[in-house]
């Protein structure tokens, strides 16, 4: 079983993305454009999370995906899978 798995971004993990981003980018974005991106129909948020050594669960990563094609009635996340 892997040490890591992606879900979609809880609005009670908003916090821990944010300081993530923080940690990650020289620009990292707004509290109010997390929160938009996951109110957003057209797209999708997820957070990578990985274990650590005293084994919780902590964000590595996050991902928001816009669908493009929306009627098509594909969803985000199957164009990330078909792309890898």
């Amino acid at each position: 079983m892997p040490n890591w798995h992606m879900e979609a971004i809880p609005p009670q993990d908003l916090d821990k993305t944010l300081t993530f981003d923080r940690s990650a980018f020289k620009r990292p974005w707004h509290r109010k454009s997390f929160f938009e991106e996951l109110d957003f129909n057209n797209a999708t948020s997820y957070a990578v999370k990985k274990q650590s050594a005293n084994y919780s669960m902590e964000i590595t990563a996050s991902i928001f995906l816009q669908n493009q094609y929306p009627d098509t009635g594909e969803d985000a996340m199957d164009q990330l899978k078909e792309s890898l």
